[in-house]
């Protein structure tokens, strides 16, 4: 079966054909693929998995504390003072970092506050709706809302 690739953007060291028969395999009568199994599997170096990892555990350890970083920024909510029943408004907004693969979080209040800060976040929603309605583009009624909120942000993005 040689019908893989991987997806736009993702850099993976690894044969998309050979780990896509592995997961077909790892699915077994599940017919669901379970991350534990995919790991204990890559543990074999003969494994086309076996390179997608980062076994250095001192290494590993500290990309996972940088995820735990990131998780917790990401949950960080701030309350909408006045206003007991608003939904709580995520505290940092995720702001690529421009000519660069990495991201910064930037307070909501400055990116509120900073044009260029707002228009960077608004462009990067853009750009997050179109993978999202690519993705789901076989759910024709998600790709439709999707797509809907796309021209909402653009909108948006013209009266800034």
């Amino acid at each position: 079966m040689n019908n893989f690739q991987w997806a736009k953007g993702f850099q993976v060291d690894a044969n998309p054909n050979a780990v896509g028969e592995v997961f077909a395999r790892l699915e077994g009568d599940n017919q669901a693929l379970d991350e534990a199994v995919v790991v204990e599997e890559a543990r074999d170096v003969n494994s086309p998995l076996h390179p997608c990892f980062e076994w250095n555990d001192s290494v590993a350890a500290r990309q996972h504390r940088l995820t735990q970083a990131r998780y917790i920024i990401r949950g960080l909510c701030v309350l909408v003072e006045n206003d007991p029943d608003a939904e709580p408004i995520r505290a940092y907004v995720s702001i690529k970092k421009p000519r660069e693969v990495d991201r910064e979080y930037v307070a909501l209040n400055r990116v509120m506050s900073d044009a260029e800060l707002f228009e960077q976040a608004c462009q990067q929603l853009k750009q997050e709706l179109a993978r999202l309605e690519s993705r789901y583009k076989h759910f024709v009624n998600i790709a439709s809302v999707l797509h809907g909120t796309q021209e909402q942000v653009q909108e948006l993005l013209e009266t800034v």
